[in-house]
């Protein structure tokens, strides 16, 4: 999603590739409801699993509640806004109070296949249920050698680290409640790079109307809906999706857009010679409402933000695909010049709510209730809000960077979480690049998340990128053969030839020893 591109919003992640307490003022209006189903780390995986130690010591670590860490200051905020919402649709509540939003923070990342794709209708085939892009705590085949089978899909009685929040839907409203946030670590294994890690955090949400509910939705929001009038409810619920969504962009980037667009003013002024200034193009206030997000439709004026004062944000919806909502949606929004993915987000398909909530409450088939969800990342966000280049940086020990996100209540003047932070990076030491070729094993067993698996178990931290810059086949053997180069970096001191070279010669060994292939 610095090249943040290659970092897409969580739910995108989650669906095209294959790979979180409350901390708001007691007392307050409408104060978070918690719930915790916490375990601790496994430390005994049984065989068909294939979690390395690397990946278990992160289990439990739970950044996003750290004091004054980025991600846990983004939480907040987040959950400010939500809480706000709670009052302003506090008219059309139930008496009972079940559509407030209830906030779910420790929720055990250990789910079953079933949680994390069966309940959400991911079909048996697809790309994210495979070993090589998800964390197996149990289930997986084994093979000859007593290998784990990386290349077939284990069964729905399997475990995994979940791949997103959004595997936490089912339970929520199966314990009753209709509008919720779920805010955790997820995991799945990926590429190596500045913006990519196989923890992040990912904050998921959804928001359920029944019976008369639906009709007072429709009342907010201008639509008349009639009982048993579907047609005109999940109208009223994808305006309400995205009002509610849009508010939130604005919630977060906004402040931020305008001190960025003030600052960047303040220099043009001081430096431009008088009648040389540059035009400005001030951002549009207008914010899209329809449901038309069609690509074909996208406004490509690109908005230098210097002079935003009063107006709303540029925004647009774009068609997406989830497997758990229809229709779908990616929001994006014009920030610094650029547009930018925010969240996805959509309409819940009504065979899952129809599983869960119409079964449970016995509703008529004209009142079955009907929702929207939304998931994001907040390393992405935090990414872009803080100017942080490197996703490294949230699981550093180094006090240079989280002194920077720390927050004295007497001096302060606004909340902790409202605070417009700018990362001053230290110094960058050097980069050290070391390649390894080798021939793919015969079976053809060799997937590159693999690859990156060992070199993150060897290396970890001191590994900031590893890309393929050869791919060879011979013309005679047919034989297959890759070549890696590994950039070793430290974020906080100069890596020593030394230590490169052993870090480097223990990838050549495992590579051979755990996927069979061939050195070069």
């Amino acid at each position: 999603m610095l090249g943040l591109s290659p970092l897409r919003p969580s739910w995108l992640r989650a669906c095209t590739t294959a790979g979180s307490v409350s901390h708001l003022a007691p007392g307050s209006l409408f104060a978070a409801r918690v719930f915790s189903s916490s375990i601790a780390a496994r430390e005994d995986v049984p065989p068909g699993s294939n979690l390395p130690d690397h990946i278990k010591e992160k289990v439990g670590k739970n950044l996003h509640l750290l004091p004054h860490h980025p991600l846990n200051l983004i939480r907040q905020r987040i959950y400010k806004y939500f809480h706000s919402v709670n009052a302003s649709k506090s008219a059309r509540l139930t008496s009972s109070g079940k559509g407030n939003y209830a906030f779910f923070d420790d929720l055990s990342p250990y789910v079953a296949v079933k949680r994390n794709f069966d309940d959400l209708l991911f079909p048996a085939d697809h790309v994210g249920r495979s070993p090589s892009d998800t964390y197996y705590a149990s289930g997986l085949p084994l093979l000859e050698n007593g290998r784990p089978d990386t290349q077939h899909i284990p069964t729905s009685s399997a475990s995994v680290l979940r791949t997103h929040t959004t595997a936490h839907q089912a339970e929520v409203l199966e314990k009753g409640h209709r509008a919720y946030i779920v805010t955790g670590d997820v995991y799945r294994r990926d590429e190596i790079d500045a913006s990519h890690y196989p923890v992040f955090h990912q904050m998921d949400g959804a928001c359920v109307f029944e019976g008369e509910e639906l009709i007072q939705l429709g009342k907010m929001h201008g639509i008349e809906v009639k009982e048993g009038d579907r047609e005109s409810a999940r109208k009223a619920v994808e305006v309400d999706l995205k009002k509610t969504l849009e508010g939130l962009a604005s919630f977060l980037f906004e402040p931020v857009a305008l001190a960025k667009a003030k600052a960047r003013k303040e220099k043009k002024q001081r430096g431009s010679k008088k009648g040389k200034n540059t035009p400005v193009t001030t951002i549009s206030s207008t914010t899209t409402q329809s449901g038309n997000g069609g690509r074909d439709n996208k406004n490509e004026k690109e908005a230098d933000l210097t002079d935003v004062e009063g107006d709303r944000m540029e925004m647009r919806w774009l068609d997406e695909q989830f497997p758990f909502t229809h229709p779908s949606w990616e929001l994006e929004i014009m920030f610094n010049g650029k547009w930018m993915e925010v969240l996805g987000c959509g309409v819940i398909r009504q065979e899952i709510l129809d599983n869960i909530v119409s079964k449970q409450e016995g509703v008529s088939m004209e009142m079955r209730p009907l929702g929207w969800a939304f998931g994001l990342g907040l390393e992405r966000l935090a990414m872009i809000l803080y100017s942080i280049p490197d996703i490294r940086l949230f699981w550093t020990n180094d006090s240079r960077f989280i002194k920077q996100f720390e927050y004295d209540a007497d001096k302060e003047e606004v909340d902790s979480e409202d605070r417009i932070i700018q990362f001053q990076p230290y110094s960058k030491y050097p980069s050290c690049y070391k390649d390894v070729s080798f021939w793919l094993p015969p079976s053809g067993r060799f997937h590159e998340n693999d690859f990156y698996e060992v070199v993150r178990g060897v290396a970890g931290q001191l590994v900031e990128e590893v890309e393929c810059i050869d791919t060879f086949i011979h013309p005679k053997t047919g034989k297959e053969s890759k070549c890696f180069r590994i950039n070793f970096r430290d974020m906080s001191r100069s890596l020593t030839n030394e230590e490169v070279d052993e870090h480097q010669a223990e990838i050549r060994r495992q590579i051979v020893e755990k996927l069979d292939v061939e050195l070069r």
